[in-house]
């Protein structure tokens, strides 16, 4: 199961931020979750495979998603 949130933040000076908190399973393991900068639950597909390129830019309070693939 992946679980997709929309949620906000503050970041280190207070201001609120939107993100999306998203839950990928894992092959092995816990699933591991990302806090995404922004409102992405448009680019995750219900229902569909998605994959994020796993070289996502981290930054102090959120992560800048790259590449965001949808399939099947």
């Amino acid at each position: 199961m992946t679980v997709i949130q929309f949620t906000t933040i503050t970041d280190g000076r207070g201001t609120l931020i939107n993100v999306t908190l998203v839950s990928f399973e894992q092959q092995f393991g816990a699933p591991s979750t990302v806090t995404f900068c922004g409102t992405l639950g448009n680019q995750f597909i219900l229902n569909a495979f998605t994959t994020v390129d796993s070289n996502f830019a981290p930054g102090p309070s959120c992560a800048t998603a790259l590449p965001i693939t949808v399939s099947g």
